[in-house]
C-alpha cells in the first residue's frame, strides 16, 4: 500500500514536469494559398548546414501542391522560429516568420499573406 502511494507521487511528479516543460508548444497549420507547388523548410541563420536561410533538415509533409497544408509544431515564447518558403526548383520565395506570444491551436498561416523578405528576419 505504502509502495502504491509512493508510486503514484513518483508519477504525478514526473506528469506534472512533462506539462511544464511542453506549456507553450501547438500546431499551427500552414497552407499553400498560391497558385504554385512550394517546398517549406526550417530556416537557419546560422551554422553548418545553411544555405541561403534553408536548414538542410527537411520539414515532414512540407513539399505542398496549390492549396494543400501541413501541420507544425510550434512554441509561442514572444521568439521567431521561421520557416523558409522555395519554390519547386529550390528557390528561396520568402520567410515565414512564426512569431507568436500565446498558443493558438488550430491557426492557419497563409503563406500568400504571411510571407516576408528573409532579410526582414
Amino acid at each position: 500500500m505504502v509502495l502504491r502511494a509512493l508510486l503514484a507521487i513518483v508519477l504525478a511528479a514526473l506528469l506534472s514536469g512533462c506539462a511544464a516543460d511542453d506549456e507553450g508548444w501547438f500546431h499551427a497549420r500552414v497552407l499553400n494559398d498560391t497558385a504554385s507547388e512550394i517546398v517549406i523548410r526550417e530556416n537557419c541563420i546560422s551554422g553548418t548546414e545553411c544555405h541561403n536561410h534553408v536548414s538542410g533538415h527537411s520539414i515532414p509533409g512540407g513539399d505542398l501542391a496549390a492549396g494543400d497544408s501541413v501541420s507544425i509544431l510550434t512554441v509561442a515564447n514572444g521568439g521567431e522560429q521561421p520557416l523558409v518558403v522555395l519554390n519547386a526548383s529550390g528557390e528561396v520565395l520568402g520567410c515565414l516568420p512564426m512569431k507568436f506570444d500565446r498558443p493558438q491551436e488550430g491557426i492557419v498561416v497563409k503563406v500568400s499573406t504571411a510571407m516576408i523578405h528573409c532579410r526582414q528576419l
